[in-house]
């Protein structure tokens, strides 16, 4: 991954705890999923 912004690394991380995930996209994106707990 190139490029990653931080407000993507804090996604990142949230999706480690459990609070949502990154889906990779065909555009080549990722996307943050949040889940509702």
């Amino acid at each position: 991954m190139i490029g990653i912004e931080s407000d993507l690394v804090e996604q990142l991380a949230l999706g480690e705890k459990g609070l949502g995930r990154l889906e990779w996209q065909n555009e080549g994106e990722y996307t943050y999923i949040h889940q509702c707990l």
